[in-house]
């Protein structure tokens, strides 16, 4: 388990650095194309430095199959499918 946590220590920590020089880079850049694509970029850093995967998927996913068991619908391999 201490693995997992130094695996997700070291995405968050790579993260806050491309972070950094994404936003240094906005500081100097004056072009509004060029903005909106380090704006994208921050975005997708975000998104990759704060996702949990659990078993291989995101726990929004396994949320979305907890509610789904909890709610009396059987975890059955055509269940699951449709939501991958």
């Amino acid at each position: 388990m201490a693995t997992f946590y130094i695996l997700l220590l070291e995405r968050l920590i790579n993260g806050i650095y491309q972070a950094k020089q994404i936003l240094a880079g906005k500081l100097t850049e004056t072009s509004p194309e060029r903005q909106e694509e380090l704006t994208m970029n921050l975005d997708k850093i975000l998104k990759n430095c704060t996702i949990v995967k659990i078993a291989g998927h995101t726990t929004e996913y396994v949320n979305k199959v907890l509610d789904k068991l909890k709610n009396g619908v059987h975890a059955t391999n055509t269940v699951l499918q449709e939501d991958l």
